[in-house]
């Protein structure tokens, strides 16, 4: 059986009986679209969580790429927590474009959404979590891990990627 790289919409136990899509390795538009697909299409999900960080090296068109896959994040999802301070776009696109009764936590970084995620997830919760490599979105998946020595699956877990913050 096929199984993903790390960090490439790879399946992985989630902490309190909930499922993670690990799709920490990068961050575009095109893949953002096709991530927020998988959510949406997650069979037996009780709560569809988007755990969605910038995405970065846009240039001139980030502001709106951000706004136009905020449209998208409510279609796809029941709870959206955005890290950092583009992707908040997607959260504020999300609710005017298609207003749904869902959360929507906020986060500066990557670190500050593990440690309240890790205590926000529950049984039946399908989480994806995506971003731009700077944004080390892979921190989230590893606060999330049903099983703390699955950090071996995870994306950028080398020592010169462990010291960088």
């Amino acid at each position: 059986m096929y199984e993903p790289p790390p960090g490439r919409s790879r399946l992985l136990a989630g902490k309190n009986g909930s499922v993670i899509i690990d799709d920490s390795y990068n961050s575009s538009p095109a893949a953002m679209e096709e991530a927020l697909a998988t959510l949406k299409a997650f069979p037996g999900a009780k709560r569809r969580i988007a755990v969605l960080g910038d995405m970065l090296e846009l240039g001139r068109y980030s502001v709106l790429e951000h706004e136009r896959i905020g449209a998208l994040v409510n279609e796809s999802a029941d709870v959206i927590a955005t890290v950092g301070i583009r992707a908040r776009a997607f959260a504020l696109t999300g609710q005017t474009a298609a207003p749904k009764s869902g959360e929507v936590l906020p986060f500066d970084n990557s670190r500050a959404a593990a440690l309240s995620l890790s205590g926000f997830v529950r049984a039946g919760d399908v989480i994806l979590v995506k971003g731009s490599q700077s944004m080390r979105t892979e921190r989230i998946v590893e606060a999330l891990l049903a099983d703390p020595a699955d950090v071996s699956l995870l994306v950028r877990q080398e020592p010169e990627w462990k010291r960088k913050l």
